[in-house]
Order: structure tokens, then sequence, then C-alpha cells
């Protein structure tokens, strides 16, 4: 094999190995789970959906495990009603201090967020539907979304072309698990503050997640075979 075909091949092979590095396995760290897997036994869910004429949120509240960036939003929720879903927004909220409610009092509280990120409705994956019309969803954000590890809301709306409210999260009793640090708040047109829904206190299941990317070991085997045969390659010409 001549010089130039040698370093053609060398360099080729090189190229494929920084391809094949690419192919990494993903530790998923959780970050905070509020009930996501517990099992709910009817169809009830509370509205947080903004589209014509219609404006809601429905936030609650959780702390990072780890000061972590988010990568992962995974909840559950139904749509009931006619219409389609455009996009999810979800909305980060600091504690206003008290333990009862998100930033933002009066008026919609959407400016005072202090992370706001959006995904149409075909990049939320869409996993399992159970019988009882709820479904799994989920969205990645790279780069992940940064937050400190004090009390924050989550607060996840579904934009429609409804005039009627039909998206809702799943929720389950208190009276069932205690998943989260406080009871979820319901900001809405009528209302214009953040309040609490009716007793017993729910808790909105959804879980943040962490997702860090590990090389595969062949993958790092075969790219620095790669870089080797450069350098040898290098010294040779060098010693030449």
């Amino acid at each position: 094999m001549t010089r130039p075909h040698f370093l053609f091949c060398l360099i080729l092979g090189f190229v494929c190995t920084v391809m094949l590095s690419a192919n990494v396995l993903a530790e998923e760290i959780i970050l905070h789970d509020n009930a996501l897997d517990r099992v709910v036994d009817d169809d009830f869910a509370l509205s947080s959906t903004r589209g014509p004429g219609y404006h809601c949120q429905a936030a609650d509240d959780f702390g990072l495990s780890e000061d972590l960036p988010i990568n992962r939003i995974i909840w559950k929720g139904t749509w009931v009603e006619e219409g389609e879903v455009e996009t999810f927004r979800f909305l980060f909220y600091h504690d206003r201090g008290d333990g009862k409610a998100p930033t933002g009092g009066s008026g919609d509280p959407t400016s005072t967020a202090v992370v706001m990120r959006e995904v149409t409705f075909t990049e939320a994956h869409q996993g399992a539907r159970m019988e009882n019309g709820m479904a799994y969803y989920y969205a990645d954000f790279f780069p992940g979304i940064e937050l400190d590890q004090e009390t924050c809301w989550l607060a996840i709306q579904a934009k429609h072309t409804s005039h009627v409210p039909g998206w809702g999260w799943t929720m389950i009793s208190w009276d069932i698990i205690s998943a989260h640090i406080g009871e979820p708040a319901v900001w809405g047109t009528d209302n214009q503050y953040w309040q609490f829904p009716n007793t017993p206190p729910p808790t909105l299941q959804f879980r943040l997640v962490h997702i860090e990317p590990i090389p595969e070991p062949c993958a790092l085997i075969l790219l620095t075979t790669g870089a080797c045969g450069l350098l040898a390659y290098g010294w040779r010409k060098r010693r030449q």
C-alpha cells in the first residue's frame, strides 16, 4: 500500500471511530418524582390550559434532590374536549416565601416565571395510554433547565385550538400518597391569583430527570486506537 493510500485509510478509520464514539449510553438521575407511576382509579384531572378565551395554570411544588440540570420532564394527562393540543408550555416559579404558593400572586403570573420552555405536541412524546384515558408524555431539553435546589413550582400548560379547556393533569388525592412538599396551587382568569383546590389536596403527577451521557466502552477503545494510529503515522513520517 502506498503512503497516500495508507494515510487515507487511516484518516477514514479515525473518522469512523469518532462517529462510533457518538453512540452513548444514558444514565437517568431522578431529581424529583411526584408519584408519577401511582395508579389513578378515575380520570379526574386539574385543568391547565391556554387557548382562545381561556387561560389557567395548575402548579405543584418540588425540590431537586441534586443540583443538576433538568433534561427530561415526564407527566401524565388527558384531553377530553374537541380541538387539538398545539404546544405544551413548562413554567417554573420560585416559592413565594411562605411555602404556600408560587411568585406572581396577582394578574397573569406567567411573566414572573424564572424559566419558561415550550415544545410542540409532536415533540412531546406520547407513551402508553391507560384504560381511563390518561397517557404518559415526556419532553427532552438540551441544554438542560438550570434551577437551584430551593423549593420551586412547576406548571405545565397545553395550548389548544378549542374554546373549552379540555386538557388536564392527572392528580392523586393526598389521602392516597404524599409525594410532594405542599398543596398544588391554581391560577385562573376568574380569581386572578393563586389559590388551592378543594380538599383533600391532590398532588399533580410528574417526574424531573437529569440525563448523563456515558460513552460506550467499545467506542472509547476504538477512538483511542484511531488516535494512536494517527500519532504513530506522524512519528513515522518525522523519522523519515
